[in-house]
Protein backbone atom coordinates (compact mmCIF):
# COMPACT_ATOMS: atom_id res chain seq x y z
CA UNK A 1 0.00 0.00 0.00
CA UNK A 2 1.09 3.25 -0.93
CA UNK A 3 2.27 5.77 1.69
CA UNK A 4 0.83 9.43 1.71
CA UNK A 5 0.90 12.33 4.02
CA UNK A 6 -0.76 15.54 3.60
CA UNK A 7 1.27 18.43 4.57
CA UNK A 8 -1.14 20.92 5.41
CA UNK A 9 -3.35 18.69 7.15
CA UNK A 10 -1.48 15.34 8.16
CA UNK A 11 -3.87 13.22 6.61
CA UNK A 12 -2.20 9.95 5.91
CA UNK A 13 -5.29 7.48 4.35
CA UNK A 14 -4.64 6.83 1.14
CA UNK A 15 -7.91 6.82 -0.41
CA UNK A 16 -8.45 10.41 0.95
CA UNK A 17 -5.56 11.44 -1.80
CA UNK A 18 -5.65 11.54 -5.89
CA UNK A 19 -3.74 9.83 -7.96
CA UNK A 20 -0.50 10.87 -9.40
CA UNK A 21 1.62 9.40 -11.63
CA UNK A 22 4.57 11.13 -11.87
CA UNK A 23 4.60 11.05 -7.48
CA UNK A 24 7.14 7.90 -6.49
CA UNK A 25 3.99 6.65 -4.45
CA UNK A 26 1.61 7.22 -7.33
CA UNK A 27 -0.53 9.25 -5.33
CA UNK A 28 -0.68 14.04 -5.13
CA UNK A 29 1.05 14.92 -2.11
CA UNK A 30 -1.94 16.15 -0.89
CA UNK A 31 -5.25 15.20 -0.18
CA UNK A 32 -7.85 16.20 -2.00
CA UNK A 33 -9.83 17.97 -0.13
CA UNK A 34 -6.51 20.43 0.67
CA UNK A 35 -5.82 20.38 -2.73
CA UNK A 36 -9.44 21.36 -3.46
CA UNK A 37 -8.90 24.32 -0.81
CA UNK A 38 -5.94 25.17 -2.56
CA UNK A 39 -7.25 24.97 -5.91
CA UNK A 40 -9.78 27.12 -5.12
CA UNK A 41 -7.67 29.89 -3.79
CA UNK A 42 -5.42 30.13 -6.90
CA UNK A 43 -8.57 30.47 -9.10
CA UNK A 44 -9.76 33.44 -6.24
CA UNK A 45 -6.52 35.03 -6.54
CA UNK A 46 -5.62 34.62 -10.30
CA UNK A 47 -9.10 35.52 -12.17
CA UNK A 48 -7.06 36.61 -15.28
CA UNK A 49 -5.24 33.41 -15.57
CA UNK A 50 -8.79 31.65 -14.75
CA UNK A 51 -10.60 34.06 -17.72
CA UNK A 52 -7.29 33.48 -20.38
CA UNK A 53 -7.49 29.67 -20.12
CA UNK A 54 -11.25 29.55 -20.29
CA UNK A 55 -10.86 31.80 -23.36
CA UNK A 56 -8.74 29.93 -24.97
CA UNK A 57 -10.90 26.64 -23.68
CA UNK A 58 -13.56 28.15 -25.42
CA UNK A 59 -11.81 29.28 -28.67
CA UNK A 60 -10.58 25.24 -29.18
CA UNK A 61 -14.24 24.11 -28.84
CA UNK A 62 -16.59 26.38 -30.17
CA UNK A 63 -19.71 24.75 -30.12
CA UNK A 64 -19.47 22.71 -26.66
CA UNK A 65 -22.19 24.76 -24.98
CA UNK A 66 -24.22 24.89 -28.04
CA UNK A 67 -24.11 21.24 -28.08
CA UNK A 68 -24.96 20.74 -24.73
CA UNK A 69 -28.08 23.23 -24.24
CA UNK A 70 -29.28 21.24 -27.32
CA UNK A 71 -28.62 17.78 -25.92
CA UNK A 72 -30.05 19.17 -22.34
CA UNK A 73 -32.93 21.50 -23.64
CA UNK A 74 -35.55 20.19 -21.41
CA UNK A 75 -33.70 20.10 -18.48
CA UNK A 76 -32.75 23.44 -19.28
CA UNK A 77 -36.13 24.82 -19.61
CA UNK A 78 -37.10 23.24 -16.01
CA UNK A 79 -34.70 24.01 -14.62
CA UNK A 80 -35.18 28.20 -15.98
CA UNK A 81 -39.14 27.63 -15.10
CA UNK A 82 -38.17 26.13 -11.87
CA UNK A 83 -36.05 29.74 -11.04
CA UNK A 84 -38.46 31.74 -12.27
CA UNK A 85 -41.39 30.21 -10.01
CA UNK A 86 -39.00 30.19 -7.03
CA UNK A 87 -37.86 33.63 -7.52
CA UNK A 88 -40.23 35.80 -8.87
CA UNK A 89 -38.52 39.45 -7.31
CA UNK A 90 -35.45 38.56 -9.14
CA UNK A 91 -37.18 38.05 -12.03
CA UNK A 92 -38.93 41.33 -11.43
CA UNK A 93 -36.01 43.44 -10.43
CA UNK A 94 -33.77 41.77 -13.36
CA UNK A 95 -37.14 42.39 -16.07
CA UNK A 96 -37.06 46.44 -14.99
CA UNK A 97 -33.35 46.94 -15.50
CA UNK A 98 -33.63 45.54 -18.85
CA UNK A 99 -36.38 47.40 -19.91
CA UNK A 100 -34.87 50.61 -18.27
CA UNK A 101 -32.14 50.34 -20.67
CA UNK A 102 -34.29 49.35 -23.56
CA UNK A 103 -36.17 52.25 -23.05
CA UNK A 104 -33.40 54.54 -22.72
CA UNK A 105 -33.87 55.29 -18.78
CA UNK A 106 -30.82 53.76 -18.02
CA UNK A 107 -27.66 53.23 -19.95
CA UNK A 108 -25.10 50.68 -19.83
CA UNK A 109 -22.30 51.03 -17.88
CA UNK A 110 -18.55 49.56 -17.79
CA UNK A 111 -17.53 47.43 -14.52
CA UNK A 112 -17.29 49.94 -12.41
CA UNK A 113 -13.82 47.81 -10.57
CA UNK A 114 -12.21 47.00 -13.78
CA UNK A 115 -13.61 49.17 -16.83
CA UNK A 116 -15.22 45.72 -18.97
CA UNK A 117 -17.69 46.69 -21.10
CA UNK A 118 -19.80 42.93 -20.67
CA UNK A 119 -21.68 43.69 -17.38
CA UNK A 120 -24.40 41.76 -15.31
CA UNK A 121 -26.03 44.66 -13.45
CA UNK A 122 -25.70 43.44 -9.63
CA UNK A 123 -28.72 44.05 -6.97
CA UNK A 124 -27.53 44.56 -3.50
CA UNK A 125 -31.25 44.06 -2.60
CA UNK A 126 -34.56 42.31 -4.24
CA UNK A 127 -36.91 44.78 -2.37
CA UNK A 128 -39.44 46.41 -4.61
CA UNK A 129 -38.00 50.23 -3.34
CA UNK A 130 -34.61 48.92 -4.62
CA UNK A 131 -35.27 47.34 -7.95
CA UNK A 132 -33.22 50.57 -9.84
CA UNK A 133 -30.78 50.07 -7.61
CA UNK A 134 -27.93 48.56 -9.64
CA UNK A 135 -24.18 47.71 -9.62
CA UNK A 136 -22.65 47.21 -13.43
CA UNK A 137 -20.29 44.54 -12.75
CA UNK A 138 -18.34 42.37 -15.09
CA UNK A 139 -19.33 38.40 -14.30
CA UNK A 140 -16.15 38.26 -12.17
CA UNK A 141 -16.47 41.28 -9.55
CA UNK A 142 -20.54 39.90 -9.79
CA UNK A 143 -18.96 36.28 -8.21
CA UNK A 144 -16.55 38.00 -5.86
CA UNK A 145 -19.50 40.64 -4.70
CA UNK A 146 -21.60 37.51 -4.32
CA UNK A 147 -18.29 35.94 -2.32
CA UNK A 148 -18.37 39.43 0.13
CA UNK A 149 -22.18 38.99 0.61
CA UNK A 150 -21.56 35.52 1.63
CA UNK A 151 -18.72 36.05 4.02
CA UNK A 152 -20.95 38.59 5.81
CA UNK A 153 -18.48 41.91 4.06
CA UNK A 154 -20.74 44.91 3.75
CA UNK A 155 -21.00 46.85 0.58
CA UNK A 156 -18.03 49.32 0.09
CA UNK A 157 -19.89 52.37 -1.17
CA UNK A 158 -16.36 53.94 -2.70
CA UNK A 159 -15.16 50.73 -4.29
CA UNK A 160 -18.88 49.82 -5.91
CA UNK A 161 -20.83 52.85 -7.49
CA UNK A 162 -24.73 52.51 -7.31
CA UNK A 163 -26.59 53.63 -10.14
CA UNK A 164 -30.47 54.58 -9.17
CA UNK A 165 -32.68 54.68 -11.93
CA UNK A 166 -35.04 56.85 -9.81
CA UNK A 167 -32.65 59.57 -9.61
CA UNK A 168 -32.06 59.84 -13.23
CA UNK A 169 -33.93 62.49 -15.47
Amino acid sequence: MAKARCPDCGENDPSKFGKNKAMESGLCCYCKSCMNNRNRKSRFDNPEKVQEHKRKWIAKNPDYYLDQYAKNKDRFSNKNAKYREKNPEKIKAHNTIIKAIKNGILKREPCVICGNERVDNHHESYKEENWGKVIPLCRLHHRRRHVEIENGIPLDEEKYKITDMNRIS
